[in-house]
């Protein structure tokens, strides 16, 4: 396999990852687990700051930002942020 069919293949393989991971959470907001199996039950920041960076423009854009309000809007007050948020909106720090 060429170089460019490689990229090409990575791209649509992560795509195709993303979209099963997709989950709505119980208030409706749609969120993205890191795995596409199901294995984690749960909206992590890190695995999603990795998504948006991979697959520029790929999550529609309303979803994005409904997805990094269901993260900062549950800011403690000292200014961390959540590692992970569960499909029923509690924080885990």
């Amino acid at each position: 396999m060429c170089f460019e069919g490689a990229l090409q293949w990575i791209v649509e393989e992560a795509k195709r990852l993303v979209d099963r991971s997709a989950v709505k959470a119980l208030d409706g907001t749609r969120l993205f687990r890191p795995d596409g199996g199901g294995q984690y039950n749960a909206f992590w920041t890190r695995d999603f700051c990795y998504m948006l960076e991979g697959l520029q423009g790929y999550i529609p854009h309303e979803n994005a930002v409904q997805a990094y309000f269901f993260i900062v809007n549950r800011q403690r007050n000292d200014g961390a942020i959540p590692d992970r948020v569960e499909l029923d909106g509690r924080p885990v720090y």
